[in-house]
């Protein structure tokens, strides 16, 4: 590398160069792993939302319902048809056509199905 001690100076640019290389293909390596960790994590986060959706309607048997405010409630979606349900201090109950209606004081707030 040296041309037998002629030029060092261009012996030690070679080495840079190779130094930069190797800095450039380890950086490479690590957006790799960097790629990859954050679909595992997606995908982790995927698989736990289907579980929590699986364990909230299959298992406790109630469905996410959301109000005009944008306030998101997990209610029985087994409710009989004009009976009543209490959950954190509001009433809730399903009408005739199968929509969910919180009780607002002085009247019923609509719920709509949510995800």
């Amino acid at each position: 590398m040296t041309a037998s001690g002629t030029n060092v100076r261009g012996a030690a640019q070679a080495q840079q160069r190779q130094f930069e290389g190797l800095q450039r293909a380890n950086a490479t390596v690590q957006q790799g792993h960097a790629s990859y960790n954050a679909g595992w994590a997606q995908n982790s986060a995927r698989q736990s939302a289907v579980v929590a959706n699986y364990t909230n309607q299959a298992i406790r048997s109630v469905s996410p319902y959301v109000d005009g405010n944008g306030q998101r409630t997990m209610l029985p979606h087994s409710l009989p048809q004009r009976q009543t349900c209490q959950q954190g201090g509001y009433t809730y109950a399903r009408d005739a056509q199968g929509t969910c209606r919180r009780w607002q004081g002085n009247g019923w707030a609509r719920m709509d199905a949510s995800r």
